[in-house]
């Protein structure tokens, strides 16, 4: 996100690590299960199968946490625009249009609802969300009614800086 244009505001989010921490205790906690449960099934079971069991799914839980502690969304709000990335699954720095604009606001989710339900991009009739952590963000209306939520620890500064750029722009 590098660029000689002014930083009007800038975020970076990481996954929550008290989330980790927990799928961690529950993954344990199903393997453990899981062993427990083949063994009273077949009380002749190898120790060797039930280890395999155990490490096969620790080993699985243990390479997904090491990619959402890679995950990192920077929001970057410059004068040349409002810039999104996600690592490590976006290369650069994604351009979010302003033109056709209408509407921004902050807003707050659910973990239940449509758009708190998850993290990452993902896109949903005529939303599409960038989050990572936490359950606050600007949403951005179109003329269009598509819709861009962005997630943000710091709502309420995000929303200045865009409404602010858009207002200077017109």
């Amino acid at each position: 996100m590098q660029s000689r244009s002014k930083v009007l505001f800038r975020e970076e989010q990481t996954f929550n690590m008290k989330l980790m921490s927990i799928i961690l205790v529950v993954s344990g906690m199903i393997a453990a299960g899981v062993a427990g449960m083949a063994l009273k099934s077949d009380p002749q079971t190898s120790p060797m199968k039930l280890w395999s069991i155990v490490l096969g799914i620790i080993a699985l839980d243990t390479g997904m946490l090491g990619i959402l502690a890679l995950c990192k969304m920077t929001t970057e709000m410059r004068e040349d625009g409002l810039f999104i990335r996600l690592l490590p699954f976006m290369r650069s720095s994604k351009s979010i249009p302003l033109e056709g604009v209408v509407k921004c606001e902050v807003m707050a989710f659910s973990p239940l609802s449509n758009l708190g339900g998850s993290w990452g991009k993902h896109s949903r009739l005529h939303d599409t969300v960038y989050r990572l952590s936490g359950f606050h963000g600007v949403r951005l209306v179109y003329n269009d009614g598509k819709r861009i939520v962005l997630g943000s620890e710091r709502p309420e500064q995000l929303n200045r800086a865009i409404t602010g750029l858009i207002q200077h722009t017109k």
